[in-house]
């Protein structure tokens, strides 16, 4: 998993449930923070598919023919792109007319995601 050394997992997971613990505060019940939550999880999994599918553009697995590359690329857009929209559409059936609070949320993780990512050395 190419996501592993492109991200600092530390820095991303802290920022992930910073962002998620402050919408819980803006959460009415019980059942909004169980839609928060799923959703977090889902857009997750949606940005790390998205950082392996950026990894496999970029060209930094070598050893994989174009045909596979793209193979796998297809398989990460479509994964990105399921689990995206599960995560909202879950979110939807648990918040109702307040799943602004879980695309919020997103947004804050996507800002996260930018902030973790690793600066590639100019020697390598």
């Amino acid at each position: 998993m190419l996501f592993v050394t492109k991200i600092n997992l530390k820095r991303y997971l802290i920022l992930i449930i910073l962002s998620t613990a402050t919408c819980f505060y803006f959460a009415e019940n019980r059942q909004e923070i169980i839609g928060i939550t799923i959703a977090m999880l889902f857009t997750t999994i949606s940005q790390l598919a998205l950082t392996e599918a950026v990894c496999l553009l970029t060209d930094m697995t070598s050893n994989l023919s174009e045909k596979q590359k793209k193979k796998k690329l297809i398989i990460f857009m479509i994964l990105k792109l399921f689990f995206l929209f599960l995560g909202l559409g879950l979110g939807v059936h648990f918040m109702g007319k307040r799943v602004i609070i879980p695309v919020i949320n997103y947004i804050l993780q996507i800002s996260a995601l930018g902030v973790s990512l690793r600066t590639i050395d100019s020697e390598s």
